[in-house]
């Protein structure tokens, strides 16, 4: 039955590997922001060009602190002893000039104290401005990207917004709108980038989302795929969120989404008519595109037009892309293709969202590891022997089990105390950034690292352009690498020694400085290499087909992987 499943999937998965891709440069440019980590204060205290407004009743104080910041200081609002929480303020940033109209990256790091019973708004809007003195504020628009109830007191989160500077708007600023519930809020390494997006792809680089949509109509139109189109008509409809769909398949990269509407009518007047949506998050931050789309950005009613907004898929944990509606007009969608332009890993990600920031003081950790050795243990990975291989260490492990949908983030622990670390089958997408960084970190100075493949491990798993592809002494070649190897398959170690067969591997390619340990024919299975003062071993032969003599059932397979172990605990 296992078998049978892997073939359903492997067919249903095939069309989905990612294409070549081009050289890697990071699309965006220096920072714009003044005073973005709060380097220079006015006589009372204050960050230069920050301002509270309005506070008649004087409830809140803003200044800046040296505790419990991102970086060295940080934006830091209290409440007064004795004044209501519950009053109004909006916290400003200065007004950033942008030299010329184009697409930019808006991204800033928060932290909200709270009990509680008086949980926040973490709400803020971006401004626009038609001067570059911010006079003569356009409408703006005001991202709601964190929930409270998904927050926690005392953690800082960051979060980015990419948006479109038209002519005629010549600055931008951001506000901080609401009601703050009587707790404090750190404000801290704000970026204003210029977002560069290179030429468009050839068209069969792209993923074609016709996901189902909320509140729509279905009707007739021969111009759509089908012959139909959803329709949202003022007047009738009444939804305004719709959702086109969600991933997590993507691997991390400057996407741009192309929307295909039609304005059947263009109704009442408005700021806007349709909004483009593309969201990810990664579970320590979250991003999101949005851009207007005016009534009078359409050519002519009754013609199919294509809109296009870039997207940042930073880290891969997901991805969330809709379209909303003003309820004015009446609009048709017949879809969105998703194009990848270009790589960006994550370690460009990671110093892009982390520049200016501590991230001793910014990223959690869970408990010390009470044993040598942590087990994550995904599909199949029993199948590997690794309780005998670490028996035969004398290895106690703590285990992790993966489960699909919940990841491993409340269970990764503290790993300063280990010796090694070993992922069996757990996607890379079940570690957030923050703990790849931080098992990064283990195995640079000086930890041991295993890991082992399986249906969603290495390019499925989301493993391409991670810190854990950093890591690798192996390249990943696309999003969904595994492939048969050529019969029979032998597993032949570097002495010659055989171990049975393998029907199924990742394809990679060794990087400089990797040792192959395991072999069939020109197919590596078994990988070595080093990283920093630590050692990583790669095992891209998976436990995956059936074999007529399968190297897992080995009792040589158990010792070979013990001394992999071994070697890579430096025991």
């Amino acid at each position: 039955m296992r078998n049978l499943s892997w073939i359903v999937l492997s067919l249903l998965l095939a069309g989905s590997a990612v294409p070549a891709r081009a050289a890697e440069t990071v699309p965006w440019g220096p920072n714009l922001f003044p005073n973005g980590s709060m380097e220079q204060v006015d006589a009372a205290g204050v960050p230069t060009g920050w301002k509270l407004e309005p506070d008649p009743a004087r409830a809140y104080t803003l200044t800046t602190s040296p505790e419990a910041c991102a970086g060295a200081r940080c934006l830091f609002m209290s409440l007064n002893p004795g004044a209501n929480p519950d009053t109004h303020v909006q916290v400003e940033s200065p007004v950033v000039a942008t030299p010329e109209p184009g697409w930019y990256l808006l991204n800033f790091w928060f932290r909200f104290d709270f009990t509680d019973a008086r949980k926040p708004y973490p709400l803020f809007a971006c401004d626009r401005y038609a001067q570059p003195d911010g006079t003569q504020r356009l409408p703006g628009f005001s991202p709601n990207l964190f929930r409270a109830s998904d927050m926690r007191s005392g953690q800082w989160y960051y979060t980015y917004l990419i948006f479109r500077q038209r002519p005629g708007q010549g600055a931008v600023g951001v506000r901080f709108d609401g009601a703050h519930n009587g707790q404090s809020l750190r404000l801290d390494a704000f970026q204003l980038r210029r977002l560069t997006v290179p030429e468009q792809l050839p068209a069969t680089d792209y993923n074609r989302i016709t996901d189902g949509v909320w509140g729509a109509t279905t009707v007739p139109d021969a111009a759509s795929p089908g012959g139909r189109a959803s329709e949202y008509q003022e007047g009738r409809n009444t939804e305004s969120g719709i959702m086109t769909g969600v991933r997590q398949s993507e691997v991390p990269g400057l996407y741009v989404g192309v929307y295909d509407f039609e304005q059947v009518a263009r109704g009442g007047e408005g700021d806007w008519g349709l909004q483009m949506d593309l969201a990810s998050g990664s579970g320590d931050g979250t991003g999101q595109t949005l851009d207007p789309i005016a009534p009078s950005d359409f050519r002519a009613a009754g013609d199919w037009e294509q809109f296009s907004a870039p997207f940042l898929y930073a880290f891969s944990g997901g991805s969330y892309y809709s379209f909303s509606w003003s309820k004015l007009g009446t609009y048709r969608f017949r879809g969105l293709s998703l194009k990848y332009m270009m790589p960006v890993t994550y370690r460009q990600s990671w110093s892009l969202f982390y520049d200016g920031v501590d991230a001793d003081r910014v990223v959690p950790r869970g408990a010390p590891l009470a044993t040598p050795v942590w087990l994550a243990a995904g599909l199949h990975s029993d199948l590997y022997g690794l309780d005998q291989a670490l028996a035969a260490l004398s290895l106690p492990a703590t285990r992790s089990d993966y489960v699909s949908g919940k990841g491993l983030l409340p269970t990764m622990p503290d790993l300063s105390a280990a010796r090694l670390v070993v992922l069996a089958g757990a996607p890379a997408r079940a570690l957030s950034p923050v703990q790849q960084y931080l098992l990064e970190r283990f195995v640079e100075q000086g930890g041991g690292l295993v890991i082992l493949g399986g249906l969603t491990g290495y390019g499925y798993g989301g493993m391409k352009g991670s810190f854990l592809e950093e890591m690798a002494p192996v390249a990943l070649t696309s999003g969904f690498d595994l492939a048969r190897v050529p019969e029979p398959g032998t597993v032949t170690l570097a002495n010659g020694q055989t171990l049975g067969q393998c029907a199924w591997a990742h394809q990679v390619t060794v990087k400089a400085g990797g040792t192959v340990a395991a072999r069939s024919g020109k197919v590596p299975l078994i990988v070595t290499g080093t990283y920093g003062k630590g050692r990583v071993v790669a095992v891209v032969a998976t436990a995956l087909g059936t074999p007529t003599d399968p190297f897992w059932a080995k009792p040589a397979w158990v010792m070979q992987l013990a001394n992999q172990m071994r070697w890579a605990a430096k025991k």
